[in-house]
């Protein structure tokens, strides 16, 4: 009962640019959450991984670009 209410208790968090929105599925090692993120991409992010994502990918894409730029601008 305990990993339930702690799985539940996720819903409406933030994780980075994530909102946890609901559970997808449960497993014996934890949960699936499906989560919104800023940019209006949802994605299912696992209980394992829940702190560690931080976006749909969409940062990793904004890092990127905001690094080329950096180089064009400086270099």
């Amino acid at each position: 009962m305990g990993s339930r209410r702690r799985a539940e208790s996720r819903i409406g968090e933030r994780y980075g640019r994530l909102e946890v929105l609901s559970i997808v599925e449960r497993t014996a090692n934890g949960a699936r959450y499906r989560c919104r993120c800023d940019c209006g991409a949802e994605t299912n992010v696992g209980s394992t991984n829940i702190g560690r994502t931080q976006s749909c990918g969409c940062l990793n894409l904004d890092s990127v670009a905001s690094t080329r730029i950096w180089e064009v601008e400086f270099n």
